[in-house]
């Protein structure tokens, strides 16, 4: 799949695409989470000729999304790895400077005896700032919600 350029000859898309999430209930029962596997694709958006304009779109919905969505609904909390490579003592940092107290065991357990990041993150919601927001997901490096996809022409349309 490629496009026509004036002269006739096919050039790459490339493909704004959202990821795509399974839902999963957690097997303790108290929560739902969505789970991705490589195989799960993702669902087309747009597609441009200019990667740099396919690449700021991109950003801009991931931009949107995370205004909307807790990163904690991607990762079960005793699995913060699905999500993060950052320790809990860089988490703690960025979360301290940014003014947020960070959650503890003894305030926000679960029942295998991790942090319940969703529930420390419902508790902190209604007071957070843009700048807190994004410290949070920019802690959550693992975390795409949204990619571009180079397609290659394949031959004359």
């Amino acid at each position: 799949m490629g496009r026509k350029t004036k002269e006739g000859a096919s050039g790459p898309l490339y493909l704004v695409q959202r990821l795509a999430w399974s839902v999963s209930t957690s097997f303790r029962g108290d929560a739902v989470h969505y789970v991705r596997s490589r195989e799960d694709g993702g669902v087309a958006v747009a597609a441009f000729a200019d990667r740099d304009r396919a690449e700021a779109h991109a950003a801009q919905l991931e931009a949107e999304a995370r205004r909307e969505l807790s990163p904690f609904l991607f990762a079960y909390p005793d699995e913060m790895e699905a999500i993060t490579s950052k320790p809990a003592g860089e988490w703690s940092r960025r979360l301290k400077q940014v003014g947020l107290k960070p959650p503890t065991k003894a305030r926000f357990p679960d029942d295998s005896g991790a942090i319940h990041w969703q529930k420390w993150y419902d508790s902190v919601l209604p007071d957070l700032t843009d700048e807190q927001r994004r410290a949070i997901w920019d802690l959550c490096d693992r975390l795409k919600l949204y990619e571009v996809v180079r397609l290659e022409a394949d031959g004359p349309a």
